[in-house]
């Protein structure tokens, strides 16, 4: 993984009166601020658009607007990817990278990065355009500029020249951020659990011997004399102490004594088992 670290920014807000260009527009931009890089957000409405590929001939909306601006040399290269709607058919999506983009009424917020220079990356050959206002089965299409030729054909391409270290771009950090996909493992099914017999319950250590009821009192070594609330039936009871505080006490892990008679109240001593 790359990543680049950025430590001087800044931000320009920049609203396009009617008819100015876009593109032109973060161009002079970038070429005055003498931006090294930037990211570009963008909402409102264009009076047409072309793009890469397409061509729209009539008032859009701009559903969504970002791109960057890099440098192709001394000059700068604003690349703004945008899904328009035309407003004759709100249904219609067209997507692209603008290259003419005449507006309406146009909000941009420039971030610029002084400390990261980009230079700009070529992109895959163009496929021929398509003009979107007109309907899918009366689509112009215009001819490539690269026109196929047959006297080429014997020729051996020339592999294309390493290219020099230099100042990273954004194509270089997105393929370097890029997830390697690892092949999937093989599919095994499970090894079967060993077979395991009923579970065992855990012995239960009954109580036995002197066992105090409701209304009778304990002598405990921590709690002191307290009176029992309440029998469970199970070896546990439940005793209020002489602040208030009630406790649960278990039986089965004390030691409880022959009750003596204290006052006209029967008090059974009780102590922790030893081990």
């Amino acid at each position: 993984m790359r990543a680049v670290s950025s430590e001087r920014q800044r931000r320009f807000l920049v609203r396009l009166r009617g008819g100015e260009d876009a593109v032109e527009a973060l161009e002079a931009l970038a070429q005055r601020e003498r931006m090294q890089a930037a990211w570009v957000r963008g909402v409102g409405a264009l009076e047409r658009a072309e793009l890469e590929h397409a061509v729209v001939d009539e008032p859009c909306e701009i559903l969504s607007l970002s791109g960057s601006i890099s440098w192709d040399g001394d000059e700068p290269r604003p690349r703004l990817r945008a899904a328009l709607a035309p407003l004759s058919d709100g249904s219609r999506i067209v997507g692209g990278v603008l290259t003419v983009a005449p507006s309406t009424d146009v909000e941009l917020l420039v971030e610029c990065f002084d400390d990261v220079p980009l230079e700009l990356v070529e992109a895959a050959p163009k496929p021929p355009r398509i003009r979107a206002s007109a309907p899918p089965s009366r689509a112009l299409v215009e001819p490539p500029e690269d026109v196929y030729d047959d006297e080429d054909e014997d020729d051996d391409d020339e592999p294309a020249p390493a290219r020099s270290a230099g100042p990273v771009s954004w194509a270089d950090v997105a393929a370097a951020s890029a997830d390697v996909e690892a092949p999937e493992p093989e599919w095994r099914a499970p090894a079967p659990a060993p077979a395991r017999g009923p579970a065992r319950a855990a012995p239960r250590v009954e109580h036995r011997g002197p066992s105090p009821e409701k209304g009778d009192f304990v002598s405990h070594m921590q709690f002191g004399l307290c009176k029992v609330e309440k029998v469970d039936g199970r070896g546990g009871i439940i005793v209020k102490l002489a602040s208030g505080l009630r406790k649960k006490i278990r039986l089965d892990f004390m030691d409880v004594g022959r009750p003596r008679r204290e006052d006209g109240r029967k008090v059974f001593p009780v102590r922790a088992k030893k081990r």
